[in-house]
């Protein structure tokens, strides 16, 4: 035991000094800072049972020591948390006959897998390959020398085997060849594996291949162990598309070193990708799937052209219909009075703002520009649209945009309907809200276990949160909203935050929480740039309830992680309740640029000054707070109109 442990050390010590932020953040600061503190101890543990596995009907079970997904440490070394890509590849490997069975594999698979971070995907490998007696050797590698030393603790801890080791392994076709030669005999894999190995930079891509170019066996090697194996090495690739570079990036790459790809399994975002090399009879196998596509997508083609001509057709005979009805001049002129601005006013809440328009543009009675507002000519439906438009209450007015030439009556119509309707929580971002039939509702649950909240010592930076956000825009006026918090059971760590936030109606989330203020939520939100956010820096602004503070966000800030959240206490500042009942007031006013706070009815003070640009209301909860919460639009307190 002692032998080994010098010779893990003496492996550590031999080691470079490689860190993956080096590749997704090279320009961070703070990551580079954090980077030189030693590891801590494993804050997490990661348990994945299969059952009934093995050949013989034996469970497999890993158990694998890491971090959260949002730690300090992910951020320096993502393989040190678990990702859901991998689950995709580890379902292939049980599901996977020759690997399971081993059929068509000869003895003595020689297996490597790259990235491999907790070493999830590799031991499982091992173990089924083990209990079918094709196992010659296993080799997990990865580049990141912290990912390198819990690797190592987590493969002695699920195996005493001796045909698994871990080695540093950086790409690229010199670091490839220098790794080969310190294999034994030279050999190279018959199966290498990985997941989760591309960013969306690029810049890792071509070292890849020119990694797997060199160490995946040849088909001469092949044929010289076993002909019934011949064209069986191959790369087995999980990539999540969503958060990597698109997948004919990756073939193209790929080809550039005689590889040829095949999409094996697709699981959501996630593609499982088969890679092999090019030789005479795959190539001829790849030619013969090929035209055997083409035939069926010829015939699919000429499926769809058929059924574009049937509604070609249709939509023409539909055209000349509306051609006769616009020129009708046969129309009795007796029903015109019946449909002046008044009465169509009158029934308009029958009507969405999309059947004003429609009205408009299919029926001459309707769309001829036949009235006016001001000099501009304008159909009826228009002039009906604008009439409500106008007798919009002063409030109503001033928060709505003011009359602009063109289609801009129907954008008012449909502005101020929203505006008439109750607030509602329109998207639900996360895994710890529930909402209820009334969509004003919302609830947060505590999370345990697996999910329970992160919370990075002496920081109060959450880790996990989840979201709910109206989607009405608040552009310009002033805007008073009350929620009401009930059943509040929150405790000194507890997060709940009522604010401000740009519109989100395009972002996409990963891993089941989201706050607007943390982490890699930043550099995502960063992408949504608009007009509409204005000059303002400020593109999140929450109170936080539990002490009041005042917390917001400058998306554009690339010093670092945290350098774009900022904490600040402010003039009457005050937390709510952590039991029972409160109410949480915040009047926006877009002219003034402020965000004051009211808490239960009573003016706390202005918590955030220089806003500017459109925001809509939102909440966010940690994942150990217990709330009701509802909202509502308030009427002006007295002390802003």
């Amino acid at each position: 035991m002692e032998e080994d442990d010098h010779s893990s050390s003496s492996e550590e010590e031999e080691e470079e000094k490689w860190y993956d932020y080096l590749v997704r953040r090279p320009n961070d600061v703070e990551v580079r800072r954090r980077s030189q503190e030693q590891l801590p101890a494993p804050t997490k543990v990661f348990t994945s049972t299969y059952p009934k596995a093995c050949r013989d009907g034996s469970d497999i079970e890993l158990v694998l020591g890491g971090y959260e997904g949002d730690s300090d440490q992910s951020m320096i070394s993502s393989g040190l948390t678990e990702w859901q890509t991998s689950d995709v590849l580890c379902k292939y490997l049980l599901n996977n006959d020759e690997i399971k069975n081993g059929n068509r594999l000869r003895r003595g698979v020689r297996v490597l897998e790259l990235g491999s971070g907790l070493g999830k995907c590799g031991l499982l490998l091992h173990h089924l390959l083990l209990s079918n007696d094709r196992s010659d050797s296993t080799v997990l590698t990865d580049g990141d020398k912290n990912v390198m030393q819990l690797l190592r603790k987590n493969v002695a801890f699920n195996t005493d085997d001796q045909k698994i080791s871990c080695q540093q392994l950086l790409w690229g076709e010199e670091e490839a060849e220098e790794f080969l030669s310190k294999q034994y005999h030279n050999e190279k894999f018959d199966l290498i594996i990985g997941s989760d190995l591309l960013y969306t930079n690029r810049q890792n891509i071509e070292p890849l291949f020119e990694t797997i170019g060199v160490l995946l066996l040849l088909e001469e090697d092949e044929y010289r162990y076993s002909p019934s194996s011949r064209g069986w090495a191959r790369f087995i690739l999980a990539h999540d598309e969503q958060y990597s570079i698109p997948i004919k990036n990756v073939v193209f790459a790929a080809s550039q070193k005689d590889l040829f790809c095949e999409v094996v399994k697709q699981e959501g975002t996630v593609s499982l990708l088969c890679f092999k090399r090019l030789d005479s009879m795959s190539v001829n196998q790849v030619v013969d799937k090929l035209q055997a596509k083409i035939m069926m997508l010829e015939a699919e083609n000429r499926r769809q052209q058929a059924r574009t001509e049937l509604v070609e057709d249709k939509c023409l005979k539909l055209d000349k219909r509306c051609t006769v009805l616009w020129d009708d001049a046969s129309l009795p002129t007796s029903i015109l009075p019946s449909f002046d601005e008044d009465n169509l006013a009158a029934i308009s809440s029958y009507l969405e703002p999309q059947d004003f328009a429609s009205l408009a543009s299919t029926c001459k009675l309707f769309g001829s520009k036949t009235h006016q507002i001001g000099n501009e000519p304008v159909s009826l439906m228009k002039k009906v649209a604008h009439k409500i438009y106008e007798s919009a209450s002063p409030w109503e007015k001033e928060v709505l945009p003011t009359y602009r030439v063109g289609d801009f009556a129907f954008f008012l119509y449909s502005a101020l309907l929203d505006l008439r309707k109750p607030l509602k929580f329109d998207r639900l971002l996360g895994n710890n809200i529930k909402q209820f039939e009334d969509k004003s509702i919302i609830e947060s649950q505590p999370l345990e276990g697996l999910f329970a909240i992160k919370v990075a010592p002496g920081t109060g930076r959450v880790f996990k949160a989840s979201t709910a956000i109206s989607n009405h825009v608040m552009r310009s006026g002033k805007h008073y909203v009350i929620f009401t918090c009930s059943e509040l059971s929150l405790e000194l760590n507890s997060l709940l935050w009522f604010g401000i936030v740009r519109p989100l109606d395009r972002i996409i989330i990963k891993r089941g929480r989201f706050t607007p203020f943390c982490g890699d939520t930043v550099n995502n939100l960063r992408q949504l740039e608009c007009p509409e956010w204005g000059d303002s820096n400020v593109h999140s602004c929450v109170y936080k309830a539990t002490d009041g503070k005042c917390q917001s966000t400058d998306w554009q800030k690339r010093d670092g992680i945290w350098e774009a959240f900022k904490t600040e206490d402010w003039q009457g500042m005050q937390g709510i309740p952590f039991e029972g009942k409160c109410k949480v007031g915040l009047l926006l006013d877009c002219e003034r640029g402020t965000l004051t706070v009211y808490k239960n009815d009573i003016k706390l003070g202005v918590m955030k000054s220089g806003l500017s640009g459109a925001y809509c209301w939102m909440v966010s909860a940690g994942e150990s707070s217990k709330a009701k919460i509802k909202i509502e639009r308030g009427p002006l307190p007295q002390q802003a109109k």
